[in-house]
């Protein structure tokens, strides 16, 4: 017999607690993905039923939402895009969730070891009232192709509302890094020389080991960089970005210091959507790699 993490092996967990009604009516984070196309779909021809695989986020900031969507059929059709939208997606969204009853397999999670990516999904909301939504299978679609469908258009129309306009990254004058491990750490941090220059300070430390520092001298496209890497992936409003689900043992933060003086601190503990979560590894990359 198959052990759990064995390949084929399958772990399951069933939340017999999780409500299968959800009472409140006020959404306040929307993440959904699924795989669809081993599902058999007798309406393929109708509008948006080409999508086979679709991944959508939701997240309230500062009197907007911040939203991805990313879909894509089996051959060259592939959509992804994002936005910090003045529309609040939230009322469309809970009536859709509410039409689909996806309440009917809360606190279900089902993983087969081994299975390769894009056969099922995971679905992740929240209310108000503290009620969630939460199951996950790596085996089959979590959702079906007309909710996909409808999914899609609602954040397809979000998408062309009005913009709420994005903190300025290219204010961005200095960035550090830090990230800890148990009882190692390591630190990183890029600052202005007055020649236009900047030093890259990289301290770290491991275990009972005294601290080690290097220092080196690089050009402003360092920092350029990182400010486009930040304004193309919105990293200035991470912070205000739900906490995830999950606590990791690695802790890091990236904090960005503006020509104000102010610091925007952004940690790894947040609900990044997938679509632009690697710019944060891109960010701490760019900082640790440019040492001699």
């Amino acid at each position: 017999m198959l052990g759990p993490q064995m390949c084929g092996g399958v772990s399951q967990n069933f939340d017999e607690n999780a409500p299968k009604t959800i009472k409140s009516d006020k959404m306040v984070f929307f993440k959904a993905e699924s795989a669809l196309h081993t599902l058999y779909d007798p309406d393929y021809q109708k509008e948006n039923h080409w999508i086979n695989h679709i991944s959508a986020y939701a997240a309230p900031v500062d009197g907007g939402c911040l939203i991805t969507l990313t879909a894509g059929d089996r051959r060259d059709r592939n959509e992804s895009t994002w936005a910090f939208v003045k529309e609040n997606i939230f009322p469309g969204l809970a009536a859709l969730v509410k039409e689909a009853d996806l309440a009917a397999a809360n606190g279900r999670r089902s993983f087969v070891y081994g299975l390769p990516e894009n056969f099922g999904g995971s679905v992740l909301i929240k209310y108000d009232s503290g009620e969630k939504i939460d199951y996950a299978n790596n085996q089959s679609p979590v959702f079906g192709k007309d909710f996909a469908a409808k999914l899609y258009e609602l954040f397809l129309q979000a998408l062309k509302g009005e913009r709420v306009q994005l903190p300025d990254a290219g204010k961005i004058t200095a960035v550090k890094f830090h990230e800890t491990r148990m009882s190692s750490y390591t630190h990183a941090e890029l600052t202005p020389n007055a020649d236009g220059t900047y030093n890259m300070q990289k301290i770290y430390k491991f275990d009972d080991s005294p601290p080690s520092e290097y220092n080196n001298t690089v050009s402003a496209d360092v920092l350029e960089k990182i400010k486009d890497t930040a304004q193309k992936n919105a990293v200035l409003i991470w912070s205000k970005l739900p906490k995830s689900e999950f606590d990791d043992f690695i802790q890091k933060t990236l904090t960005f210091v503006l020509d104000s003086g102010e610091e925007i601190v952004v940690k790894n503990d947040r609900a990044f959507p997938g679509q632009l979560s690697g710019a944060f590894y891109a960010i701490e990359r760019e900082l640790l790699a440019n040492y001699q």
